[in-house]
Formats: structure tokens, C-alpha cells, sequence
């Protein structure tokens, strides 16, 4: 799995709760081999938890992402806008 779709501070923290994830599933397996029904579903119950918490650290990624993104474009805005404004000015001074 990638895990660039976390935030690098992050990906540390991913790829503990991946191996989790991985170890849970293969222990809930072994107890539905053996019919042991519940306690796979504790196993399972954990695999969900680790899922929501890689769910939030992907969110934040895609958050910080889009906020870098909307200030690229103001920062585009601006330099735009000043350019035009330099433009402007020159032709007023001519």
C-alpha cells in the first residue's frame, strides 16, 4: 500500500496500524477456522477501529491538500492581479 495518501508525519503511525490491521486478520481467520466465532468478532472489531483511524489520517492529508491548493491559487491570484496593476501603471506613465 502506498502511503502517500497520508501526511509524512503520519505515515509512520499508517504503517503501524496497516501491520495491526494485518495481524488481527489473520488471527480473526484462524479463530473462524476453529469456530470460535467471538472471538474473531473481537478481532474484527479492531480491524474496524484501525480502519477508521487510517480513514482520518487519509482525510487529513486530503484537507491539507486542498488548503495548499487554495493558496497556490491565491498566491496565482495575487501575483496576477500585480502584474496587471504594474502593467497598468506603465501604460498610465507613458
Amino acid at each position: 500500500m502506498k502511503l502517500s495518501m497520508f501526511l509524512i508525519k503520519d505515515q509512520e503511525e499508517a504503517k503501524k496500524l496497516l501491520d495491526a490491521y494485518d495481524y488481527n486478520m489473520r488471527i480473526a481467520a484462524g479463530h473462524i477456522l476453529k469456530g470460535e466465532f467471538k472471538k474473531a468478532s473481537i478481532y474484527h472489531q479492531n480491524m474496524a477501529h484501525e480502519l477508521e483511524q487510517l480513514n482520518e489520517l487519509k482525510a487529513s492529508k486530503k484537507t491539507i491538500d486542498k488548503i495548499n491548493l487554495q493558496l497556490k491559487q491565491i498566491d496565482g491570484e495575487q501575483k496576477q492581479k500585480e502584474f496587471f496593476d504594474r502593467t497598468h501603471i506603465q501604460r498610465l506613465s507613458k
